[in-house]
């Protein structure tokens, strides 16, 4: 029950805004610029990627609701399991070249596990079952802001100015939907003060 109202739709918007700049709609109407199936495929998987977790986030906020008891670390425990299933299975079926066990790499494994896996998942729990799912979904904007800027310092790759743009509308979008659930969180302390 927790609907869209008012200025709240203005974030949605620069979000629909940035998801077609991300998929760089003017490279459809350059002369030359011929899509392969691979970029296809890999635009139709982040579009399929973003609405599974939209699915993930109803599904978590009314198991949420409807079990408030229930501990984080299950909840964040099982789908990482289940979800290393099919990694699994596509990694023994593809051949690759054998593991170099290299400390750096073993860093790299037990980062991914623990940090960058179990614990951003439970952060990522804890924070839908505290907060209204519009919210902390804001909050996931920042992964592809992150993302690009650490492509860009790290690895020399420099955004498009189309990118760019994006990423400063998600940063507008992260700013407008603080504010507008920030007023709302002091009505409603008015609101019971008042009670």
């Amino acid at each position: 029950n927790e609907k869209i109202q008012g200025w709240q739709w203005f974030p949605v918007i620069l979000a629909i805004v940035v998801i077609i700049l991300v998929f760089e709609p003017q490279r459809f109407f350059e002369s030359g610029n011929h899509f392969t199936e691979a970029t296809v495929i890999s635009m139709i998987m982040a579009l399929l990627s973003g609405i599974f977790w939209a699915i993930s986030v109803i599904v978590s906020k009314k198991l949420n609701k409807r079990r408030p008891d229930l501990d984080l670390l299950n909840v964040t425990a099982w789908p990482m399991l289940l979800g290393s299933i099919p990694m699994i299975i596509v990694a023994l079926i593809l051949p690759s070249p054998a593991i170099n066990w290299h400390p750096t790499f073993i860093a790299t494994v037990v980062y991914s596990m623990f940090l960058s896996g179990a614990l951003a998942w439970w952060c990522w729990a804890y924070s839908l079952k505290h907060l209204p799912a519009g919210s902390a979904s804001m909050g996931s904007m920042l992964a592809p802001v992150i993302g690009v800027f650490s492509a860009w310092l790290l690895l020399g790759e420099v955004p498009s100015h189309i990118a760019l743009i994006g990423m400063l509308l998600i940063g507008i979008g992260l700013i407008l939907i603080s504010f507008i659930t920030i007023r709302k969180h002091k009505q409603v302390c008015i609101a019971e003060g008042q009670e």
